[in-house]
C-alpha cells in the first residue's frame, strides 16, 4: 500500500496486488478513516487483483460506515467486480452505484 496516498481528501489508493499480505495495513488504514467525516474516495486504478482477504475487510468497513459516511469507487477494475459477484458482497461493496 502506498502509505502516502491517504490524503487530506479521505482517499485510499489500492497498490497493484491487494492481498493477505497487506490487509492488516488496509485495515489499519480503513479505521482511520472511519474516524473522519466527509467523503471517502476508494481508488483502484492500479490494481490486478484482490484477495478474498481483502474483500472480506472491505465489506467490514462498509458495515461499519456510519450516516454521516459517504463512500465512492474510482477506477473500478472489472476483477473487482468479478470477484465480488463470486463471494455475492457486490451491492456490500456498493459498487452497483
Amino acid at each position: 500500500m502506498d502509505e502516502d496516498k491517504l490524503n487530506a481528501e479521505t482517499t485510499l489508493v489500492f497498490d497493484e496486488t491487494a492481498d493477505i499480505s497487506k490487509a492488516a495495513g488496509y485495515k489499519q488504514r480503513l479505521e482511520e478513516l472511519l474516524g473522519q467525516d466527509g467523503e471517502i474516495v476508494l481508488d483502484a486504478a492500479k490494481t490486478c487483483r484482490f484477495d478474498t482477504a481483502v474483500l472480506q475487510l472491505l465489506a467490514g468497513f462498509f458495515g461499519a460506515l456510519g450516516p454521516e459516511h459517504k463512500v465512492r469507487w474510482v477506477h473500478v477494475p472489472e476483477q473487482l467486480r468479478v470477484a465480488a459477484r463470486q463471494l455475492d458482497l457486490y451491492s456490500q461493496l456498493r459498487l452497483d452505484g
